[in-house]
Order: structure tokens, then C-alpha cells, then sequence
């Protein structure tokens, strides 16, 4: 007796159809529909964006709103530009390796992965120092002599 095989369930025939499926399905669809947004029940039955639905209604001959539309595009376009950050783009050129918001360099990290180095106290006030030492004039002591 050999073992049954698991069917993979697949979606519905309407949301893997391609272009030409669909609007040949949509007309009968768009004949039943009695909803109030034909583009977004559009989209959520046939399982395709907003702007697909759109292009797909106008196909079909269906008006739609032309304020609703240029909405919708500015929408997608702040979506694509407002995309996943990679770490290059959070971060700039050097950020996080040699120095962060705390330290000015970096000389390692523990075992804990915390960083230790010089913090940019320590740095602001070794400038000072040098600036004094190389500002004032050379002072020699009778004393030691």
C-alpha cells in the first residue's frame, strides 16, 4: 500500500489568473458587483494592486475618478522611495567602525561587543592641553638647574 501524497493547496483560480484572464472574467464580475468601490473590491478579488486595478477597470470602461487616481500614484511613488534602508544608506562611510556618537576612535570591543577608545572628551580636552603647551612660550625652572 504506497503512502498518499499531499496536495499543495494552491489560491484561487481568480488571483493566479494573468491580464487577459481577468478581464475576460471581470466582465462577468463587474455585471454582479453591487458594492461601493469597484477599484479596491477590484483589487481584493482578483488579488492585485490598486493601480492594476485601475489600468484593468479602464480597460474594461469603467470611469473612474481622475483625483483618486493621481492619490493613488503619489501614494505608490512615496512607497518606492520610502523603501527598506540597507545598511549603507543608515549608516555613513566609516559610522559604527572606527567611531560613534560617544567615542572619537575606537581601539576595540569586549567580549560583550562593547566599543572602548578614546571619547571625544578625552579628545576635545588633550586638543586643549596641546593648544596651551604650543601657544605659551617655553618656561625654564632656576631651580632644577
Amino acid at each position: 500500500m504506497s503512502k498518499k501524497r499531499k496536495r499543495k493547496v494552491l489560491p484561487p483560480r481568480r488571483k493566479r489568473m494573468k491580464r487577459q484572464g481577468r478581464l475576460t472574467s471581470a466582465r462577468i464580475w463587474l455585471a454582479k458587483f453591487s458594492g461601493k468601490n469597484v477599484v479596491r473590491s477590484y483589487a481584493k478579488w482578483f488579488g492585485v494592486d490598486l493601480l492594476c486595478a485601475v489600468k484593468e477597470l479602464s480597460l474594461l470602461g469603467v470611469s473612474v475618478d481622475p483625483q483618486c487616481v493621481a492619490q493613488l500614484k503619489t501614494t505608490f511613488a512615496a512607497r518606492r522611495t520610502r523603501g527598506p534602508k540597507t545598511v549603507e544608506q543608515t549608516q555613513s562611510t566609516g559610522y559604527g567602525v572606527d567611531w560613534n556618537d560617544n567615542f572619537a576612535y575606537i581601539a576595540g570591543r569586549t567580549e560583550g561587543g562593547f566599543p572602548y577608545g578614546v571619547t571625544r572628551e578625552e579628545l576635545t580636552d588633550d586638543e586643549t592641553v596641546a593648544a596651551t603647551r604650543i601657544g605659551a612660550p617655553p618656561t625654564v625652572d632656576d631651580e632644577k638647574f
